[in-house]
């Protein structure tokens, strides 16, 4: 069972709680919610499965993060691990060559040996970026993330403009790139076995746009004069 729509910071805070309520029986239960984590660079992975962890454990937290240094790239988060006092929530690059290239994922393999995820200790969720195929199929719950059409057009056309830009230029165009990444991503949300309560997030998928944001669509207008 899928559903979709399109997150904005609007509506993230209405999904980050129907997420809490629908994996709560589980977690009570003492079990290990596993969610997969699939999408492009930048389009906010990450970001996501930090919101919804928050949902989750609530504000008072202790956090251990490996963040791994690389050349000429932004600094990779290997592993993150949030604890609350009953509850642990990982998340893990699993690196599969399905979503990303071979010299990437020999990299994270080779820094998993050198820094090892913790192990559970507490009943909680896993979130996996890049997941193999065997894990997607375990997993409770399977996020797509993707940019619109208007959204890729923009970010394309923009990436364009840079080539041969002045350096003031081309910082200019990153913070407009930046900016249209940061108005949303569409979602999608695929629900397997009947370990999750399916019914708060269902609800929020199948609650119409309009009463949310305003609009009758489920995808915001881009603000950049392009």
């Amino acid at each position: 069972m899928k559903r979709q729509k399109f997150i904005t910071a609007e509506n993230l805070p209405i999904m980050t709680r129907a997420f809490a309520e629908s994996v709560d029986p589980a977690l009570r239960s003492g079990g290990d919610v596993t969610v997969s984590l699939i999408g492009e660079p930048g389009v906010g992975k990450s970001y996501i499965s930090g919101k919804l962890s928050d949902a989750v454990t609530g504000p008072h937290i202790t956090a251990l993060t490996m963040t791994v240094p690389r050349d000429n790239l932004h600094d990779l988060i290997l592993w993150s691990v949030r604890e609350s006092e009953s509850l642990q929530i990982r998340q893990v690059d699993e690196a599969s060559t399905r979503f990303v290239g071979q010299e990437y994922r020999d990299f994270v393999i080779a820094q998993r040996e050198l820094h090892p995820v913790p192990p559970r200790v507490k009943p909680g969720i896993t979130f996996v970026e890049h997941p193999d195929p065997e894990m997607e199929e375990a997993s409770d719950i399977v996020v797509r993330l993707s940019f619109s059409e208007h959204q890729r057009a923009a970010i394309l056309m923009l990436r364009d403009n840079m080539f041969g830009a002045a350096p003031e230029i081309i910082a200019s165009i990153k913070d407009d790139i930046a900016r249209v990444m940061a108005q949303g991503c569409l979602l999608e949300m695929e629900f397997q076995g009947n370990r999750v309560d399916r019914v708060p997030l269902i609800d929020f998928f199948d609650e119409p746009a309009e009463t949310e944001i305003g609009r009758e669509d489920d995808e915001p207008d881009l603000e950049l004069a392009l």
